[in-house]
Formats: C-alpha cells, structure tokens, sequence
C-alpha cells in the first residue's frame, strides 16, 4: 500500500511540476508579446503578363514567321492539286450523267491524295509549331528563375491580358469574369515584371544572331 501511495505522491509531483510549468513559460510568453511586435514572413511576389511576353519577345516573333512561310509553302503545294482537282470536276460535269461512271475511281482518288497531302502537310506544321512553342515557354520560364533569383523574389506567376486600348474591350472584361485568372486589379511599381522578363529574352536572341557582315 506504501508504494501505491509513493507511486501517486510521484505523479502528482510530476503535474505540478508540468502545471507549474506550463505557467512559467506562459507568463514568459505573455511578457514577450507586450513588449515585442510580432513579426511575419514577407513573400516577394510578382507577376507578368505571358501574353505580352509571347508577343513581342523577338524568338516568338521567328516562330510566327516560320509558321506562316511554312503554311504558305503548304498552299503553293496544293494549288496545282487544287487545279487539276478542279479541271476534273468540270469534265464530270460536262460529261453526260451516264458515262460519269468512268470519272469516278480517278475523282475520288484524287480528293483523298489533296486532302491526305493537306493533312500530312499541316501535321507537320503543327508538330514543328508544338516544338517551338516548348523551347520558347522553357526560356520564358528560365528568363523568370534568373530574374527570381537575381532580385530575390520568392514567387513568381504569371497571367494573360491585352495591352492597351484592348484592355479594356468589353470582350476581354467578360473573358476576366468567366475563365481568366491571376489578373491584377493593381501591382505596386516592381511587381509587374513583364519588361525585365522582354529584356532579358531578346537580349539572349540578339546575342545569339551570329554578326552580318559588311
């Protein structure tokens, strides 16, 4: 019976000692928070528009041109398809319904080659597209990492809007409401990182154009 009794005067000891404790550390507490401020983590943010960026960065603009020549050349391709196709077509019509049957193997097969020669064509235009708009988004994101580490800032997103006066186009206004996100309603002066992100990216093309000679 003792030692139940030891064992108890044991464990109460304990709690008062954890109560007493407790008290100790919540008076220290106490006295801290009325003489010293709390402080808070800051966060670097800023932002930048992606839309601006894809526009004018002068990388961008290569591929846009390299897309167009590209599907321009694809038409060149065609149109002499298209003409033959097209010579064809008034034959069958001018020939009398009764022997248009001779026409039809050769019409069909050449609709499917143009239009198997358009698909094959465009294919490769969108795969070369989809190539080049990965190399450009991983430099627009290694523009951003750079700028992040170099002035400290510790998050860096971005967002799409128009610039100018097709801001503020009822359109894009409704587009806003309905499925864009991350736009800033106001960004205080170096939050918006748009121009450095621009800066740094057509400076690396720049560098990268080997000289013209004279």
């Amino acid at each position: 019976m003792k030692r139940k009794v030891g064992v108890f005067a044991g464990l109460a000891a304990l709690g008062l000692l954890g109560y007493l404790g407790s008290q100790l550390v919540a008076q220290n507490t106490g006295a801290k928070s009325s003489t010293t401020t709390p402080t808070r983590p800051k966060t670097a943010i800023a932002v930048f528009n992606l839309s601006n960026v894809m526009e004018n960065c002068d990388h961008a603009k290569t591929f846009i041109a390299e897309s167009k020549a590209d599907a321009k050349s694809l038409q060149a391709q065609i149109e002499p398809m298209l003409k033959k196709f097209e010579e064809l077509r008034k034959k069958v019509a001018e020939t009398p319904p009764e022997q248009r049957d001779k026409y039809a193997d050769q019409y069909k097969k050449m609709e499917r080659e143009i239009k198997d020669f358009e698909d094959q064509g465009k294919e490769q235009i969108k795969k070369k597209s989809d190539q080049q708009i990965k190399i450009l988004y991983k430099e627009i994101e290694d523009a951003a990492i750079r700028l992040a580490k170099y002035r400290n800032i510790d998050l860096v997103m971005h967002y799409n809007d128009f610039v100018g006066d097709l801001k503020d186009q009822p359109a894009n206004i409704r587009n806003k409401f309905i499925n864009a996100t991350l736009f800033p309603v106001y960004s205080a002066p170096g939050v918006d990182v748009t121009d450095d992100i621009l800066t740094m990216l057509n400076r690396k093309s720049t560098a990268a154009k080997p000289p013209t000679g004279n």
